[in-house]
């Protein structure tokens, strides 16, 4: 079994290598409306849910593991500033339009319609991701007032990603 720790940390980097999130190992991030901060949930001893700062952020959190099958549920919380909830909501598609592109079946490989090459990412420590399945997806909610202009957004979406 893979840590907690490491495929959070691994997602968190991945994700910031292609600049969905922005990923700083001491957590000082700047606000960026574009680029949300990673933070990791309260059971991770790097950082809290409920920082304040920045406004735009991914909370990282493992709800479930399946050692068998090699899966692993991770909850991401994403939460953005704004008058309506599109701005959290394109944040949270992006990252699904990322993994659906680069994961899903229209980047397999068919031969005589049978798919003969799935792709997969490598990740930090060299461990492979081979699938990201949307368990849940999020409703945005209004969760209070912004540092800076309008409220605060939030959706959180559910996926059960394959590593090995």
């Amino acid at each position: 079994m893979i840590s907690t720790e490491t495929v959070l940390t691994a997602i968190a980097t991945y994700l910031a290598k292609v600049e969905l999130v922005q990923c700083d190992e001491n957590a000082s991030y700047k606000d960026n409306p574009e680029l949300p901060a990673v933070l990791f949930g309260d059971d991770q001893p790097r950082v809290s849910t409920h920082a304040t700062v920045p406004d735009t952020a991914c909370v990282l959190r493992m709800v479930a593991t399946d050692d068998g099958l090699a899966t692993y549920d991770v909850s991401m919380t994403l939460r953005a500033t704004g008058i309506s909830p599109l701005p959290v909501e394109n944040l949270a598609d992006a990252i699904y339009t990322h993994f659906d592109d680069t994961l899903g079946p229209k980047a397999w490989t068919y031969v005589g319609g049978s798919a003969t090459a799935i792709p997969a990412i490598t990740l930090t420590g060299g461990t492979k991701l081979h699938r990201a399945q949307l368990l849940s997806r999020g409703v945005a909610e209004q969760t209070s007032p912004a540092n800076h202009r309008g409220s605060r957004w939030m959706r959180t979406d559910t996926w059960r990603l394959l590593i090995h």
